[in-house]
C-alpha cells in the first residue's frame, strides 16, 4: 500500500515554470493540508491536461487533471 495522498479544498497559488526540462505548473497550497506539487503540462492545445506522480517516484500513482472536469482521474 502506498503513502496516503491528501486531497485538500484550500486556497493556494500556482505559477507556470519549467521543471525537469518541461513546462510545468507549480501548485502551493495555503495552510497545513497537502503539499506543494509540480504538475507537468501535457495533452494538446484543444485538450490540455496536467499530470503528477504521487507516492514512490518509481511506482507511484499518476493523477491527471483535465479541463472542464471537477474530478481527478487516477488509475
Amino acid at each position: 500500500m502506498g503513502t496516503p495522498i491528501d486531497v485538500c479544498d484550500v486556497p493556494g497559488t500556482w505559477s507556470a515554470e519549467e521543471w525537469g526540462g518541461r513546462d510545468a505548473v507549480f501548485v502551493c497550497l495555503d495552510g497545513t493540508c497537502g503539499r506543494a506539487t509540480w504538475w507537468t503540462i501535457g495533452g494538446t492545445e484543444s485538450d490540455p491536461e496536467l499530470f503528477a506522480r504521487f507516492g514512490d517516484p518509481d511506482a507511484g500513482e499518476v493523477w491527471i487533471l483535465k479541463r472542464g472536469r471537477a474530478d481527478v482521474n487516477a488509475p
